[in-house]
């Protein structure tokens, strides 16, 4: 809200008109206006929902005062502030674009915008100043202007910096003066015509298939809005080439299947996608960018809206990636899991364009199913906030402008359902089953085990150990307990040796875990993964992970000195719950000697005692604790089961059948526990260094 002081008084400020004004509070969304369903939601009323998530942003922007008007660029002349984390100035603009036009085109007997009544005369004039600013200070236009804002290619992001604005341009060419049309139609060629380069090619930790991808958008809406121009079949073959070596294997360049009328192997120039078709970036699995061919369906739909076939290449690999690689990744809110940590900004849903593509353009009705769930959250949080915004004061790398590629995925899912209108439906409890049993990823080092109770994820990656135990189910949908955020800590250990005769040398980062195995069990119901991580000073720890088919889930951790030390061992198993904004719910803890239980959601049975203190957020199995080895002594040992939505009465009282099981040796023992499946017995073998 909006405030001025005078005299010690607080005045609120009311809006009048689009102007703020004295006298009342300022409007606010109702927190009330999404009731979740758990059914599918129908394409039209998807689409009726992207537009009002799309009316409230730019509500937002308006009533918040992010439009600069500038003389920069020519007089009476505008922009947006929207640059902000990994989104660059004009990237910004050009997402706002997109959404003002879209809103502007698919209401046109609309005089006033929003619950702050913004007159429909200043939305298309804050859209035609942008899209001349963006023209303007595009330094390959022929009128570019030198000024502080200055982009364009060749460089790494223009094609996501044209392709909004480009659309938008289209969307409103006939209320758009002829100028701006030419302005327009200048710089989208000459971006298009540099995109005629070297494609990349990916390397370990950071593949480029995103940036493959996200050209192929600008290049098929060139080569099909100005297909008149004599380099039109030029932008459509390259169209088609960035779309091929954005999801390209090793075996695609000696293949001889036929995409497009030319054997595969003439296209591809590239490796950007692991045998598996997993995808990383920041040196990570960051699964943002495993979703980045959702670009795709902004090229099919460049081809769709101007009449023109589908290209094959935005087919390739799609239904095998959801088979064997995405399905199992989207959780009960439609979310997307980040068995590495999260990078960016927490419980946004912004895979959901990749969702809508598969829906839409490839006829995938299990992911339609998911896009459901994922906007029904997304606009339920942005209604609970109550201004348009998505929470920005509370998640710094959520700022203004990376805000702004949200409303411009929703007008790209928006028109993907316009023009792929499709047909039928399936339940979110169909859609799932595909997502269930053990998935094993070894070149990104993770394993996923999905049953209808539960997702466990694990990782062996030398960035971070993050193991997830997740309760799903519909009834969670409907009602929203609480989160476990994607913590890169979730799961692990730290540990801090010092030995009986110390190193001057600066200490050496952990090394790389070291996989024993990660297998499906119980005929392929359930998932063990083994793993160890050597720590500096001579210390090894032992991990071993046992998914059930049913609720539980067995954690167990074991460490072995090589050397006389002493040893550090923070709080085991560190986890915590939190809310994204609009869904907070306090955490009801109950607990006993060896057992906790947070909100009848998730119970937790140890082995041995856990701390006497835990705060209500938080969870771990024990205190931090020092220890003093011999060279080959096995120490820390520590056992916890993990039961997913379970009631604290029945946590307490499976607690006292959570036992050890002597195994002859310190690094062999078992666990004995019972679950609504009967009593289970779990061997726990770490074996030697």
């Amino acid at each position: 809200m909006s405030m001025i002081r005078a005299h010690g008084l607080s005045l609120c400020l009311a809006l009048v008109g689009g102007t703020l004004a004295l006298g009342a509070e300022p409007p606010r969304l109702d927190p009330h206006a999404r009731a979740l369903t758990p059914d599918t939601l129908p394409v039209q009323q998807r689409q009726a929902v992207y537009l009002q998530l799309i009316e409230n942003f730019v509500g937002w922007a308006e009533q918040s005062g992010r439009f600069v008007e500038s003389d920069e660029f020519e007089p009476g002349g505008g922009y947006f502030d929207a640059a902000g984390s990994g989104v660059s100035w004009a990237r910004g603009n050009s997402n706002l674009c997109l959404a003002y036009a879209l809103l502007l085109d698919e209401l046109p007997d609309r005089r006033r915008f929003s619950i702050h009544h913004i007159p429909r005369s200043q939305l298309e004039e804050r859209l035609r100043a942008t899209i001349r600013t963006l023209c303007l200070s595009n330094h390959n236009c022929t009128r570019h202007i030198p000024a502080k804002h200055k982009w364009g290619g060749p460089s790494w992001q223009p094609a996501l910096e044209t392709i909004g604005w480009a659309w938008a341009a289209h969307l409103r060419e006939d209320e758009l003066d002829a100028d701006t049309r030419a302005l327009a139609r200048e710089v989208i060629r000459r971006e298009a015509d540099l995109l005629d380069k070297k494609i990349p090619s990916g390397k370990i930790g950071n593949t480029r298939s995103e940036d493959c991808c996200w050209n192929t958008a600008l290049l098929a809406f060139a080569a099909n809005q100005f297909a008149d121009d004599p380099r039109a079949a030029r932008w459509d073959e390259l169209a088609k080439q960035w779309a091929l070596n954005g999801v390209s294997t090793k075996p695609d360049a000696r293949s001889d299947d036929v995409i497009d009328g030319r054997p595969l192997r003439e296209w591809i120039v590239s490796e950007n996608v692991h045998p598996d078709l997993t995808i990383e970036n920041h040196g990570m699995w960051s699964v943002g960018y495993q979703c980045a061919s959702q670009s795709f369906g902004e090229g099919a739909l460049a081809y769709r809206a101007f009449g023109r076939p589908v290209p094959e290449a935005y087919a390739r690999h799609a239904q095998r990636m959801w088979r064997d690689v995405t399905s199992a990744l989207f959780l009960w809110d439609g979310d997307i899991l980040f068995p590495h940590g999260q990078d960016w900004s927490w419980k946004t849903y912004s895979s959901i364009e990749y969702l809508c593509w598969q829906d839409a353009c490839l006829g995938n009705r299990a992911a339609g199913a998911i896009e459901s769930r994922a906007l029904q959250m997304i606009h339920r949080r942005q209604c609970a906030l109550g201004t348009g915004d998505l929470g920005a004061a509370v998640s710094p790398r959520l700022d203004f402008g990376n805000q702004t590629t949200k409303p411009k995925r929703w007008a790209f899912c928006y028109l993907m359902h316009k023009y792929f209108p499709g047909s039928g439906l399936v339940s979110f409890d169909e859609a799932r089953r595909g997502a269930w049993g053990v998935h094993v990823y070894p070149h990104v080092k993770t394993a996923i085990h999905r049953t209808k109770e539960k997702c466990v994820s694990v990782a062996w990656h030398p960035r971070c150990q993050p193991i997830f135990v997740l309760p799903e189910g519909n009834t969670t949908f409907t009602d929203p307990p609480f989160f476990f955020p994607y913590d890169s800590q979730s799961g692990a250990a730290s540990v801090t040796v010092e030995t009986e005769s110390p190193s001057k040398k600066k200490a050496k980062r952990p090394a790389a875990p070291v996989l024993q195995e990660a297998v499906a069990t119980h005929d392929g119901r359930g998932m063990r993964v083994r793993y160890q991580r050597p720590w500096p000073g001579g210390v090894t720890q032992f991990v071993h992970v046992s998914s059930l088919p049913g609720e539980a889930t067995v954690y167990c951790t074991a460490f072995r000195a090589d050397r006389a030390a002493t040893v550090a061992v923070g709080p085991l198993f560190p986890l915590r719950t939190a809310a994204p904004p609009g869904f907070e719910k306090p955490v009801r803890q109950y607990r006993g000697d060896r057992w906790l239980n947070m909100s009848d959601h998730v119970g937790f049975a140890s082995a041995d005692p856990l701390p006497a203190k835990i705060p209500a957020d938080r969870f771990f199995m024990t205190d931090r604790k020092t220890y003093k080895v011999r060279p080959g002594e096995w120490f820390g040992r520590a056992a916890l089961v993990v039961f997913a939505r379970q009631p604290h009465e029945r946590t307490a009282e499976l607690s006292d059948r959570v036992r050890l099981l002597d195994g002859g040796a310190p690094q062999r023992f078992s666990l004995s526990f019972d679950d609504s499946r009967g009593t289970n017995v779990v061997d726990i073998d770490f074996g030697l260094p």
